[in-house]
């Protein structure tokens, strides 16, 4: 895969309630091979942004460089606590459940499962057993070898045969299947519309009539006429209580100026 790096802020939504973040620490993120900080800082953003902590290196160049930190976004903690090892079959010793990323449909017969699936899998195994995705490297990927150490293969479906999809983005795709499959997200607070009565927003259109007259305006039509388009714009959207208080409050503080205009003359 050819990997690049992204600047981008990620924005969470501020009204969810997230259990407890154990499941997700018990999944570690194992990059073999990465020859660019950069891509070692965008992977820990993204771990950071989703819950998940350990990093693990596999024969790293040198990574704890201004590159790798600036892209990591307030996840230095994660390439600084980063575990390094020599090999891979070392670094996965004390896993259970290994899963290896591919870009490539490979001419051996094994399965191949989506971002989607392997996150339903891991759920299925439970938050007691040790899991690890391992992605491979910038050019070259996993190797056959490689990939007979782990469970499962997955790989990304894109649209084109000959997909770009760079180690920031497979390993945030992998992180926000695992969040949201593992992670009871619930809303603190579903919305609650308090809609405005007919007759308030009848009212509010009597209101709008009397303000127009207030500042001499004559349209072309009927004001009644010329009222029933503000109903057909307005009457698209659910209005609120608070909307219709939001409209008087306009036409009220425009009779006030014309008022005030009336009275130095």
């Amino acid at each position: 895969m050819c990997f690049l790096c992204f600047n981008n802020e990620l924005f969470l939504p501020i009204n969810l309630k997230v259990a407890s973040m154990t499941a997700l620490s018990k999944i570690s993120i194992v990059l073999v091979g990465t020859k660019y900080p950069e891509n070692i800082g965008s992977v820990a953003r993204g771990m950071k942004n989703m819950g998940l902590k350990e990093l693990i290196l596999i024969n790293p160049a040198p990574y704890k460089r201004l590159e790798a930190y600036a892209l990591a976004h307030k996840s230095k903690d994660i390439i600084d606590e980063a575990l390094v090892y020599d090999n891979l079959k070392e670094g996965l010793g004390s896993f259970k459940f290994i899963v290896g990323t591919t870009k490539r449909v490979r001419g051996r017969h094994y399965p191949l499962y989506t971002p989607r699936e392997i996150a339903k899998e891991v759920k299925r195994i439970g938050s007691n057993k040790k899991i690890a995705l391992v992605f491979g490297r910038e050019s070259k990927w996993l190797s056959n070898e490689e990939l007979r150490c782990c469970n499962m293969v997955s790989t990304i479906p894109t649209a084109v045969k000959q997909p770009a999809v760079n180690i920031a983005q497979a390993v945030m795709i992998y992180c926000y299947e695992l969040y949201q499959q593992i992670q009871n997200v619930e809303k603190i607070e579903d919305f609650k519309w308090d809609l405005a009565e007919n007759r308030e927003i009848e009212y509010m259109y009597q209101h709008l009539e009397s303000c127009l007259k207030a500042i001499k305006f004559h349209p072309r039509v009927d004001i009644k006429d010329f009222i029933d388009r503000f109903r057909r714009v307005l009457g698209r959207m659910k209005l609120e209580r608070r909307d219709v208080r939001l409209f008087h409050k306009l036409f009220s503080e425009v009779e006030s100026a014309i008022d005030g205009v009336n009275k130095k003359v």
